[in-house]
Parts: C-alpha cells; structure tokens; sequence
C-alpha cells in the first residue's frame, strides 16, 4: 500500500480559536482574564480578514463573555461571508 495515499495537504490550520475578548460580566474568583487591552473595530476587523485569508475550516471565537463585544456580529459577518 502506497503510504502518501493517506496524506492530506493541509493548505492552512484547521482551526483557528480566537480569544476576541477578555470581557466578562462574572466576577469569578479564579479568573485572570480581565485584561483591558483590547482590539479596537478596526484592528478587529483587520485580523478576522487575515483570519480568513488562513482558510481554517474552523473559526471559534471565544474569550471571556465574546457577546459582550459589541461589534461581535460585524466579525462573525466578515468571517462567514469571506469564507465562501
């Protein structure tokens, strides 16, 4: 049996997990991730393009509570739309 029958070129990763924010509206004890330092609307929209231009198969955003982003329907519209 040939064994590159069973290779798969991968032109980008297979997923990319994006922590699109360290907001959350919980006060838990053991977090550490209220970092303020986030992306503004343009930088933001600036990595979900270059998310996107990674061709994952796969784009999860996450992060401390991503709702509470308020341009969180913008980017998941760029990511959705641009992956077609």
């Amino acid at each position: 049996m040939n064994a590159d029958a069973w290779r798969v070129e991968m032109k980008g990763p297979t997923y990319v997990d994006w922590a699109i924010t360290s907001a959350c509206n919980l006060n838990c004890r053991h977090c550490v991730g209220m970092n303020k330092d986030e992306l503004n609307h343009r930088e933001a929209a600036r990595a979900a393009e270059n998310i996107v231009g990674l061709s994952p198969r796969w784009v999860i955003l996450e992060g401390g509570e991503p709702v509470l982003r308020d341009d969180l329907s913008v980017i998941s519209y760029t990511i959705i739309t641009s992956a077609r």
